[in-house]
C-alpha cells in the first residue's frame, strides 16, 4: 500500500520509484503536475505536486493532496545517479 504523504521530509536522499505511475527514465518526465513515489524506510509514500526545471536543476514543489491548487508546501530536488537511478532530496518546507 502506498501512502501519501503530508509529514514532515527529514534531510537526505529518497529513491523515487515512480513517477505518476511509471519508472522514471529522465528528468523531464518530473516536468508537470506529477504525482512522484519515493521509499522511506522502504514504505512506498505519494508525494504530489508540480516538477520543473530550474537554474538549480530539476525542482519539485510538493502540494497538500487535499488541496492541490494550493501553493508548495515543500520544495524538493531530483537528481539522477551514474547508474540511471532517481533521487528525491527535501530542501525546504514552507514556513507556518
Amino acid at each position: 500500500m502506498v501512502s501519501v504523504s503530508a509529514r514532515p521530509a527529514v534531510t537526505g536522499l529518497y529513491p523515487v520509484v515512480e513517477v505518476s505511475g511509471q519508472r522514471p527514465a529522465l528528468l523531464t518526465d518530473f516536468v508537470g503536475a506529477v504525482a512522484v513515489t519515493v521509499l522511506v524506510d522502504g514504505q512506498p509514500t505519494r508525494l504530489t505536486g508540480r516538477g520543473g526545471l530550474t537554474v538549480n536543476g530539476m525542482e519539485f514543489q510538493q502540494r497538500s493532496p487535499d488541496r492541490p491548487e494550493q501553493t508548495g508546501v515543500r520544495k524538493w530536488t531530483i537528481i539522477e545517479d551514474r547508474d540511471e537511478n532517481f533521487w528525491a532530496e527535501p530542501l525546504s518546507r514552507k514556513p507556518a
